[in-house]
């Protein structure tokens, strides 16, 4: 899966979301028609239901109701399945993409952006950002589109019968979706807090699981867990505040569902008692309104469902997509290089208000051997990491070749220069895999060859899977 050009990501969740989705535009638009036909055919089997009652006595006319009953009862089944089909697969699609948008973003940050943030935390992140998609996706076409088309088809019927009926529909209708808008929209900040906390909090188990070495060697495990309840307590609490608001919209939902049942029913009782409405059309107007007041119930369920994933997404999008610190100037070129010189003219560097560099010069000819001496903290590492742009520079710069770093790729740089770090680095993949990373293209026998230098190859060989051994994280 390859990841959708990352250039001027939305961070606006249904901005994403139209980001994300518009490849599949033919598909959405396919979709969202056969969700529409089901509507109507589900409207226009109240109105075949009325035509079945009218037609009681006369057995030729009911039978012919009954059969357009039946067929459209079957096309309307078949336009569900249709959109099902087609819905769940841009839908799946469209959260993988966005997975390789998100990762590929992500994955461009600085250093710094990731000293700073919990892995576990940035992971989440994008699992509930891309997931979020989906369910968003799915909210809209499958459960809050269909009470709008309903509401529509519905009042085109109600004015068939009665102009006040239609009326009233409208009104009730217009309450009832205002309430919920405003329900939600003040549910908001509340689903937001709630996906930051579950984020923080599976971030602190993932840096807890990370180095619970140091944990057993240090005796810290009531520290840890007495630490990590405070993190619980607040996803507690979040979670408790964005549910307790979502129920009161549903309690004030049921409230608005009885008067709008006690008034419809009455009002057709009425208009058949005294205005000498008919049966059919007495039905029609119930069963019109209870599928009305079945769908409209249920809204504020699902918006309470849609902002939750808004608010995961929301979060996801605005952790993620911040901007990066350190970018290929638009004229960059490729670094190619074989025997290198390196310069370090006049560089400073700080991390917030101090220097750790100032001024600082160094001029390392090809094939120069150079040693750093000195203490924690001195600059050694950060030396390293300004020469692999892992930061930008104060003032100053740094020529390989002549060539400015801050001009050449980051890509490019990066692979041009061997680094053995300070501490072992390792994916949970295979002990060749492991190796292989600082050489994609290397063969097995150049793996071995590696490992033997580095005086690996006899201990690897006596594991049980060889150089196909899996190591763990870390």
């Amino acid at each position: 899966m390859k990841a959708t050009n990352n250039h001027k990501i939305p961070d606006n969740p249904l901005r994403y979301i139209l980001y994300i989705c518009k490849k599949y535009r033919v598909l959405v638009v396919m979709t969202i028609l056969m969700v529409t036909i089901a509507c109507l055919l589900t409207t226009g089997n109240n109105y075949a239901l009325k035509q079945i009652i009218d037609s009681i006595h006369s057995p030729q006319e009911l039978w012919l109701w009954v059969g357009i009953y039946l067929l459209i009862f079957l096309f309307t089944s078949i336009s569900w399945r249709i959109s099902g089909f087609m819905g769940r697969h841009w839908m799946v699609r469209a959260s993988s993409d966005s997975y390789a948008t998100l990762f590929s973003y992500l994955i461009k940050h600085s250093s710094n952006y990731f000293d700073n943030r919990f892995a576990g935390a940035l992971s989440s992140k994008v699992s509930n950002a891309s997931d979020g998609v989906r369910r968003i996706t799915s909210i809209l076409c499958w459960n809050l589109y269909p009470v709008f088309a309903n509401i529509i088809f519905s009042l085109i019927l109600a004015f068939t019968v009665s102009n006040l009926f239609a009326i009233i529909l409208i009104v009730w209708a217009a309450i009832f979706i205002i309430f919920n808008v405003l329900g939600v929209r003040r549910k908001q900040p509340y689903s937001m807090a709630y996906a930051n906390s579950v984020s923080t909090l599976r971030g602190q188990m993932v840096d807890i699981a990370t180095n619970v070495k140091a944990v057993n060697h240090y005796s810290r495990r009531s520290h840890e867990i007495a630490r990590l309840d405070d993190y619980i307590k607040d996803r507690s609490r979040t979670h408790l505040k964005n549910w307790w608001i979502g129920e009161w919209i549903l309690a004030t939902n049921n409230v608005l569902q009885f008067i709008f049942v006690m008034v419809m029913m009455g009002f057709a009782i009425w208009l058949n008692q005294y205005n000498g409405l008919g049966l059919g059309d007495t039905i029609m107007i119930i069963t019109l309104s209870s599928s009305l007041k079945d769908q409209l119930m249920w809204i504020g369920s699902h918006m309470n469902e849609l902002m939750d994933n808004y608010g995961e997404v929301k979060d996801g999008l605005n952790e993620i997509l911040i901007a990066h610190e350190l970018n290929d100037i638009p004229s960059a070129h490729e670094l190619l290089i074989q025997r290198a010189s390196v310069d370090f003219r006049n560089v400073s560097f700080k991390y917030g208000k101090k220097y750790i560099f100032q001024n600082f010069n160094l001029l390392i000819s090809p094939g120069q051997k150079v040693g750093l001496v000195g203490e924690s903290g001195a600059g050694k590492s950060t030396l390293v990491s300004m020469l692999l742009r892992q930061h930008d520079l104060s003032a100053g710069e740094i020529l390989i070749n002549d060539h400015n770093i801050a001009h050449v790729t980051q890509e490019s740089l990066r692979s041009s220069i061997a680094v053995v770090p300070q501490e072992p680095l390792l994916f949970h993949r295979s002990i060749k895999e492991n190796i292989r990373y600082g050489w994609l293209q290397a063969t097995d026998a150049e793996v071995i060859e590696a490992a033997k230098l580095a005086q690996a190859h006899d201990f690897i060989m006596e594991l049980e899977n060889g150089y196909d051994t899996m190591v763990g994280e870390r």
